[in-house]
């Protein structure tokens, strides 16, 4: 039997995207959508094809009998319907009890319009993380679609022609099924007349091997761009002409459908004709999220780029950080309080955590995105004014969603305490309690110690850390120690550092003309008036001014906690940032194992995902070219982000509800130098979405705590 080149396709139909306005749905539709299944029924040709829920419910609306129509043919095999959740977002940077909440809520439109939901996704914008595949194999699927060249580089070569598998949950597996950025670009250029059609059928030839049967992707990314520009529309009144490029996938389907060795198959089909490659990573030390267009954008854009993309993602977060409120009270309510609303406004917050409304988002957008966020924020606000207030033991009033009780580094929301357990006998054995106003059970034991400020020497100590700061250098810091995890500062500013201008605590600023704004001349750093020995902590406080703006910083170091919170307060004068970065810390690598240097955090999914660092070379800070400020990110999204060795580790906490970040991680050896290791917090990057002014008051905060216990191992199945 000879062989056969499978081609398969992913058209992805999408009416949210971001430059699309509802007036020109109908023009989609029947130039679009409805010629894409004209060319099935004439061809017998079967072609996938991935509808966000939403998009259905909206064409649902428009013309029934397009979903009727849809639902038939996918009952018949002549279409694969590709599953993506309610809406595309960004998975990876978004909580994981929201990604659940998409999955589950686009999985029941897909069954209540079309008959059954579908058991192969799209990964949205080709975003990938390790966490979120458990989350797609408990909401139904089998399969995910994901993009190849921003895993090839760690992959062989032959692989792109057969499914692999990656780790799902300890014992269990999901499919991969692949995608390719070269592949669907150059089926968009053919269709524009931008390569020949002698020159794109041989380039379809080369992937065909008599020696075995392969698939490949032939296209798989907007159907919108065909016979209709989102980004230069043609008025609906005016919008009836022919469709020629519509006209030109139907040659060339009917050309594959003809030629002997090449043979047109939907998505999932590709299961069951080539044998199952091996069980892979997607995800590395430099890209833990890998996404499409790796080389030509980031994943920032969504992040912290695009329209406001931070104030949104705030937004989301609070809204978020509400709705598990009302959650956790409804479980100590005999009667839930309106539980039935509250269960409507997590739809409604996956449809405002969609990524359209984050990079080339239209003015009816953006508007329609602040009138729901405002509109859901007040509702949620109302339902929790409904419940009676919860008070901790003693009677005062309690934080209002607690923290987890069993790991330092699984915190939910926000900065939670980490105190030092009197049981133990050893050196940081650290475990965190719930978030009380209340003093420490640990403060009696360390009653005798009392707090040390060195005005002269920039220093200050606790029982638990002490630090040094530069007043030369903005307030920045110099060190910071943990006495009871390690002898040596775990934060250092080397001199390799130094050089970089990485000025460790400092804001780092840049403007769209190229200057430049740093913490890098004298503050005016304001020490304690006097010493309490029954107070919990002790804090200064650092002053710099500039044509931007007015930058405080507040240090406040803990005496039964090893832990410094760090609080950034800015006024700012109509900045328009290229870059806004803040918070940057470097790791003293005479304290860390660089065998065994790692960094985790979660991304969109539930549990942690852990990179070793040895080996690799991070830069997720540095520029990707001219136009884009930084390579990648984490997704982070409970805002934690630990690093560490087998010994000890860091954890930074950030609470995203407050003001969203992301961190960027930093990372390279070269033979005979200490390895130099950063983390820094970004709050806008730059590429061709952005859109941002800065004016106001703002504020933003970093937690750090150190322990000397190992990130779970039990929490790391995926990664090595």
């Amino acid at each position: 039997m000879s062989s056969k080149l499978y081609l398969y396709t992913v058209f992805h139909a999408n009416l949210n995207f971001s430059y699309i306005s509802s007036k020109f749905y109908p023009v989609i539709l029947e130039r679009c959508y409805k010629p894409l299944l004209d060319i099935v029924d004439r061809l017998g040709c079967p072609v996938g094809v991935e509808f966000p829920a939403h998009t259905l419910e909206i064409l649902s609306d428009m013309d029934p009998d397009f979903i009727r129509r849809l639902r038939d043919y996918w009952r018949e095999g002549k279409v694969e319907v590709i599953g993506s959740g309610y809406v595309q977002l960004i998975a990876p940077l978004v909580p994981a009890r929201v990604n659940q909440e998409n999955l589950r809520r686009g999985n029941m439109v897909y069954r209540r319009l079309l008959g059954r939901q579908p058991t192969t996704a799209f990964i949205n914008e080709q975003a990938f993380s390790g966490g979120l595949t458990e989350i797609y194999l408990d909401a139904g699927y089998r399969a995910i679609i994901a993009n190849w060249e921003s895993a090839s580089a760690q992959l062989p070569h032959d692989l792109m022609y057969r499914p692999c598998e990656v780790e799902a949950g300890p014992g269990k597996r999901l499919s991969v099924i692949w995608n390719s950025t070269e592949a669907y670009r150059n089926f968009q250029k053919f269709m524009d007349g931008q390569i020949e059609p002698l020159a794109y059928w041989q380039d379809i030839l080369k992937h065909y091997a008599a020696q075995q049967s392969r698939s490949f992707p032939l296209y798989g990314s907007d159907l919108e761009v065909f016979d209709f520009k989102p980004w230069d529309p043609v008025l609906p009144e005016y919008a009836g002409g022919e469709l020629v490029v519509m006209k030109q996938i139907e040659l060339l389907l009917q050309k594959i459908q003809s030629a002997e060795n090449l043979e047109m198959i939907t998505p999932s089909m590709t299961l069951d004709l080539n044998p199952q490659g091996p069980v892979i990573n997607l995800s590395s030390a430099e890209y833990p999220v890998p996404f499409k267009k790796q080389g030509y954008f980031s994943v920032t854009r969504w992040a912290v780029g695009g329209r406001e993309a931070v104030r949104c993602n705030t937004l989301c977060h609070r809204l978020h950080e509400k709705l598990l409120e009302i959650e956790w009270k409804n479980r100590d309510q005999v009667n839930p309080v309106v539980s039935g609303e509250a269960e409507a406004l997590w739809g409604e917050l996956c449809f405002l955590w969609a990524s359209d409304f984050r990079t080339f988002t239209t003015e009816e957008k953006y508007l329609e995105f602040h009138n729901r966020m405002g509109y859901a924020l007040g509702r949620a606000e109302r339902i929790l004014a409904q419940y009676p207030q919860a008070l901790a033991p003693g009677g005062e009033p309690r934080d209002r969603v607690p923290q987890r009780p069993d790991k330092a580094h699984e915190y939910a929301l926000g900065a939670s305490r980490t105190v030092l357990n009197p049981s133990e006998g050893k050196r940081g054995m650290a475990a965190s309690a719930w978030v009380r106003t209340s003093k420490s059970e640990s403060s009696a034991v360390l009653a005798d110690r009392v707090f040390q400020v060195d005005r002269a020497g920039h220093s200050i100590q606790t029982p638990m850390v002490d630090i040094s700061l530069m007043p030369d250098h903005g307030g920045c810091l110099k060190t910071v120690r943990f006495a009871h995890v390690a002898d040596a500062p775990m934060l250092e500013v080397s001199a390799d550092a130094m050089q970089r201008r990485w000025l460790m605590g400092g804001f780092y600023l840049q403007s769209q003309s190229g200057d430049v704004f740093e913490d890098d001349g004298h503050a005016k750093v304001t020490y304690p008036e006097f010493l309490d020995s029954n107070q919990d902590y002790i804090q200064a406080l650092c002053e710099s001014r500039s044509g931007l703006g007015n930058f405080w910083k507040i240090y406040r170091l803990y005496k039964d906690q090893p832990r410094l919170d760090i609080f950034y307060h800015l006024r700012l004068s109509d900045f328009i940032p290229r870059i806004f970065r803040i918070g940057r810390m470097v790791i003293n690598s005479d304290a860390f194992d660089s065998k065994t240097l790692y960094y985790a955090a979660k991304s969109g999914g539930t549990q942690t995902e852990r990179f070793n660092l040895l080996g690799n070379r991070v830069l997720q800070d540095q520029a990707l070219n001219s136009g884009v400020s930084a390579r990648g990110c984490l997704g982070a999204t409970d805002g934690v982000v630990a690093i560490g060795d087998a010994r000890h580790s860091l954890t930074f906490i950030t609470n995203l509800s407050q003001l969203y970040s992301v961190p960027l991680i930093h990372y390279e050896q070269e033979a005979g130098k200490p390895s130099l290791c950063s983390i820094v917090y970004t709050l806008g990057e730059s590429d061709e979405t952005s859109m941002v002014l800065w004016r106001g008051y703002a504020c933003w905060k970093l937690t750090i705590t150190a322990t000397s216990a190992l990130v779970d191992q039990g929490e790391l199945w995926a990664f090595s």
